[in-house]
């Protein structure tokens, strides 16, 4: 489904290269873990496989298609059909409340809006978040926050989940809590999955795990 082909990046001809010659393939409902230091190109290399930064040099292809190439409207359409990113912050519209938030994918998409608003109850309510659907993002505390930022990603029902320290800044049990529901929705849902975290995964969850060193792959 998703293939990295011979990928390198820098940020400037002269700069020093961030992620050399990464090559792997993400098939359909398959979970992969990678794990490495602060500054290690993790961020560099989620955001390359979403489209919102362009390789340097080698491709990467969705079902064939080589994303790398598209232009901004035709990526942003991708995006919002096929790719589900929880960011580490909580990135969120704050002058919309809560559900408007959650179902703003299905918005741009042009779903109807009780249709849109009627799932987003649904997905708030999953989250724990139900009692939350008609306030401002601002009385939600980080936790709270992270889950907001998790239905937002899982509302369109992506084929890739794309997770970036999503429990970065939560403390140890919110933490735990925000990871079995990203690892547990993978696992019910057949989502492919690339989850980027320090935290430790149980070996129950099966997901091919790599490090990330000196800008290139190893097996985790």
């Amino acid at each position: 489904m998703l293939q990295l082909q011979n990928v390198f990046k820098r940020f400037g001809d002269s700069e020093p290269w961030v992620l050399k010659d990464l090559s792997f393939t993400l098939e359909p409902g398959e979970g992969i873990l990678i794990q490495g230091r602060s500054g290690s190109g993790k961020t560099t290399l989620l955001h390359i496989l979403s489209g919102l930064e362009p390789p340097t040099e080698g491709a990467v292809l969705f079902n064939g298609r080589n994303i790398s190439t598209l232009d901004d409207a035709s990526l942003a359409i991708f995006r919002n059909k096929h790719i589900g990113f929880c960011f580490q912050d909580v990135h969120v519209q704050r002058h919309l409340t809560v559900l408007e938030n959650v179902i703003l994918p299905l918005l741009l998409r042009g779903e109807i809006l009780s249709e849109a608003a009627s799932r987003g109850r649904a997905i708030l309510e999953r989250l724990g978040l139900g009692g939350f659907s008609g306030k401002m993002p601002a009385v939600l505390s980080g936790g709270q926050g992270q889950r907001l930022v998790l239905g937002r990603a899982l509302i369109g029902e992506p084929d890739i989940l794309l997770a970036d320290e999503p429990t970065g800044n939560l403390d140890e049990e919110t933490a735990r809590d925000i990871l079995k529901m990203i690892l547990d929705y993978q696992k019910a849902s057949g989502t492919a999955l690339v989850l980027v975290t320090h935290d430790a995964i149980p070996p129950s969850y099966n997901l091919r795990r790599y490090i990330l060193s000196d800008g290139r792959l190893g097996a985790g």
